[in-house]
């Protein structure tokens, strides 16, 4: 999953991982984090070459797309279907790593950051179009983490009090907002690294135990109900997907830092293979573990009352809680631009821009609760509206422009436009049809029954 930074200059996708792997490009590479640089900035075409290799670059891209989606993707399997998921899975991967490839390709053309080749190519409003982009995409990215969070802490409340203590949800999104506002208010992203390093710990740690535990379940009890094809919830799996494969926002900034950008091609193409891999087996795995009871938080669906449950309940909602305010700082600085123009980060805007801060991050707790009742198809929602433009449409229209010459590109090029635009509005359309639909009531936690929203 992955997550587009205004530092990084675009989910996600995740994800929490690409904004908290800022912290190590900033450390290593030399990518200025602090208040005085824009967090939208890339480099500019005086910036000396990066020193980081093509292992390093590895490493990172690779951390940038394995975040919380991949606990997303067992119940995202079962509204596909396990081989329409794995059929459409690795489609949306080779579409994905291609599309990166023109990125890359059209970024040792045009310098800049993602928008700002935007705008070299098409001027300002293309320019503030994909910033738009990119602001509603991390605002969607922040709410479905607060959805993340209050999940896992409901669920952990009721494991340890044995089902006795149901508290809706509500009260953990407000929880989230109260602790959230001083981290908004933060300037300096680097003084947010310690977090962001252990959100990234825990967040390790909770995958290898859910992928143990899910491995001794199917041992001893099977594989559980499934279906190779879901024709009534299918598009639900192509936006979640999306959201998964979701790496724009970091991959200039790590090309940036790297010592030989132009021999990261084939670096692309083999991290996309080792992520999709990932990805399918965290989703095949859920899914044919728990079947047609498969949870959107698969957490969700462990034994609550074992200890080791709860803690890796609670320490993965911390890591995606401290992993929260790297998600609305770069919506905060688009936003602090946008209104206060070139006075934004002076001393004397500091009380106006704090209120501001606070405002988004209430309007991010306001969307969580709108948008609570079900958090798969929230997150559905947000890979094809905003995930699918950032990731699918942008890239291949810069590249158009920056490096298409032959008529083969041109053609290929517009084609994933076209491509992109089609899978926007029918998933878009298909998945807002599924949320209109009435509810069919809210899970059950574990061995705990279904607790109040």
């Amino acid at each position: 999953m992955r997550v587009t930074t205004v530092a990084d200059d675009a989910p996600d996708s995740s994800s929490s991982s690409s904004t908290n792997d800022l912290f190590d490009l900033s450390a290593q590479h030399g990518i200025d984090t602090d208040e005085e640089t824009p967090l939208l900035g890339g480099q500019s075409p005086d910036t000396a070459a990066g020193t980081a290799s093509l292992l390093e670059g590895a490493f990172m891209l690779f951390k940038t797309f394995v975040g919380t989606g991949v606990l997303f993707l067992g119940k995202a399997f079962f509204n596909g279907g396990l081989l329409f998921s794995i059929m459409t899975l690795v489609i949306t991967a080779v579409i994905s790593g291609y599309v990166l490839l023109l990125l890359l390709e059209t970024k040792l053309v045009v310098s800049g950051s993602y928008h700002d080749i935007g705008g070299t190519l098409y001027g300002p409003r293309m320019r503030s179009i994909m910033l738009g982009s990119i602001f509603v995409s991390q605002i969607g990215f922040s709410a479905a983490y607060f959805i993340f969070v209050a999940e896992n802490l409901q669920a952990f409340i009721l494991g340890i009090t044995h089902c006795t203590k149901p508290i809706p949800l509500n009260h953990f999104i407000l929880l989230q907002f109260s602790i959230l506002i001083p981290f908004a208010l933060v300037r300096d992203i680097a003084k947010l690294s310690p977090t962001a390093l252990l959100a990234n710990t825990f967040i390790l740690s909770g995958l290898l135990y859910v992928f143990g535990s899910e491995i001794s379940i199917l041992g001893s009890q099977g594989v559980a109900d499934i279906k190779m094809f879901n024709p009534k919830d299918f598009p639900l799996f192509i936006g979640t997907a999306v959201f998964s494969f979701q790496a724009i926002g970091l991959f200039i900034p790590i090309t940036e830092s790297l010592r030989e950008p132009r021999r990261f091609f084939s670096i692309v193409k083999v991290v996309v293979a080792a992520v999709t891999l990932v990805f399918g087996v965290a989703g095949s795995l859920g899914y044919l573990t728990f079947g047609s009871k498969v949870e959107t938080v698969i957490l969700i669906n462990l034994d609550s009352s074992r200890v080791s449950v709860q803690i890796v309940q609670l320490f993965y909602a911390l890591a995606i809680l401290l992993s929260t305010p790297l998600q609305f700082l770069p919506s905060i600085e688009i936003l602090e631009k946008w209104t206060f123009g070139s006075l934004s980060g002076k001393p004397d805007m500091r009380l106006q821009e704090n209120v501001v801060r606070i405002g988004l991050v209430g309007v991010c707790a306001a969307i969580a609760w709108a948008g609570k009742a079900d958090l798969g198809k929230f997150v559905a929602l947000i890979g094809c509206l905003f995930c699918v433009p950032l990731t699918y449409i942008y890239p291949p229209i810069l590249h158009y422009r920056a490096c298409a010459r032959s008529r083969k590109q041109k053609i290929v090029d517009a084609s994933l436009v076209v491509l992109g635009i089609v899978v926007c509005v029918y998933t878009t359309a298909q998945t807002v049809k599924l949320m209109l639909e009435p509810a069919g009531g809210p899970p059950k936690l574990g061995n705990c029954p279904a607790p109040p929203t």
